[in-house]
């Protein structure tokens, strides 16, 4: 009887491992961003573009297999064509790990290892087996560590729904984020972070929105305007804005805004003509009050995840 029973509990265990998900995507996965730029020719000195990352294939490194990760400006996830190799990614049960292309060393991305990390060598991406309390390290650069900025506490596990899909969420500390235009960061488990694939991202001129994940013919949504899909995101290509008056109102008004919001973890960032930050605020799905009466009159540039947008104070 007792070998009975401990065979049933060795069989119910081996069951219920074998029911652990993936932690992350390893096939036909996509990832739609909306990055943006201070500096260039666009009105306010925006640049705005949309692009996806995508895994495709396998391949072996130094007798280890992985998955290759790629980059398109073609939204399409059909087209595997038009596309170029940014890395590559292996899961090793909870955890991510991830391996940079050394051809695309001089490109937007290579700025995550260059920034975050000191090594040609595989990074640990992510760390799903992480418990309520731990830590989590960002990054291995000496100027990341004097700046607080490499260390993340994990404060909260929950579960929400996305396109109907419970998903889990993993709750961090904003504070030490090295982009201050996100207060909000979360890990979304099968499917990245708040910035998309990569946990983090180099954002001293950029800044990034993660606008939907698209796997096995579902859009995981998370920041869609009205009549986007994952396949044709209306903010294209440096588009300075995209037009949607009902968003933000009064404009102008004397410094005292209510921004309309439909997302889920939404916040806004207000610069001056030149990009520079002047302040950020989490938003709240609805009618989300702002503040702004303390700055000179003048014009100003709001980012959502609507867009940008043009403010007037007087």
């Amino acid at each position: 009887m007792k070998r009975i029973f401990i065979f049933y509990c060795v069989l119910i265990s081996h069951y219920s491992y074998s029911q652990i998900t993936q932690p992350f995507p390893d096939s036909s996965a996509s990832w739609v961003i909306t990055e943006w730029s201070s500096g260039g020719g666009a009105p306010g000195g925006f640049q705005i573009y949309t692009y996806r990352y995508f895994c495709n294939g396998d391949t072996s490194i130094n007798g280890v297999s992985y998955k290759k990760l790629k980059e398109s400006f073609n939204l399409d996830p059909s087209d595997t064509i038009s596309s170029t190799v940014v890395g590559y990614y292996r899961i090793d049960g909870q955890k991510v790990f991830y391996l940079q292309d050394s051809s695309y060393a001089y490109s937007v991305i290579s700025m995550y290892n260059y920034f975050y990390f000191h090594t040609n060598q595989e990074i640990l991406l992510y760390d799903f087996g992480i418990q309520i309390g731990d830590t989590f390290s960002l990054s291995d650069s000496t100027y990341f560590d004097i700046q607080g900025r490499a260390t993340l506490v994990l404060t909260q596990i929950d579960t929400i729904q996305l396109s109907g899909e419970s998903v889990r969420r993993f709750n961090f500390t904003a504070e030490n984020l090295g982009c201050m235009f996100i207060p909000n960061y979360f890990w979304y488990e099968n499917i990245g972070s708040t910035y998309g694939f990569f946990p983090n991202f180099y954002c001293f001129k950029n800044g990034i929105t993660f606008n939907c994940f698209h796997e096995n013919s579902i859009n995981y949504v998370f920041n869609l305007q009205p009549g986007d899909d994952c396949m044709h995101i209306t903010l294209g290509e440096n588009s300075p804005s995209k037009n949607n008056p009902t968003s933000i109102f009064p404009n102008p008004s004397n410094g005292i805004f209510t921004i309309l919001s439909d997302f889920y973890d939404d916040y806004v960032m207000v610069t001056d003509m030149t990009g520079k930050c002047i302040t950020s605020q989490s938003l709240s799905v609805g009618n989300n009050l702002v503040n702004l009466q303390y700055l000179s009159a003048g014009i100003y540039f709001l980012k959502s995840k609507r867009g940008v947008e043009k403010i007037l104070i007087f």
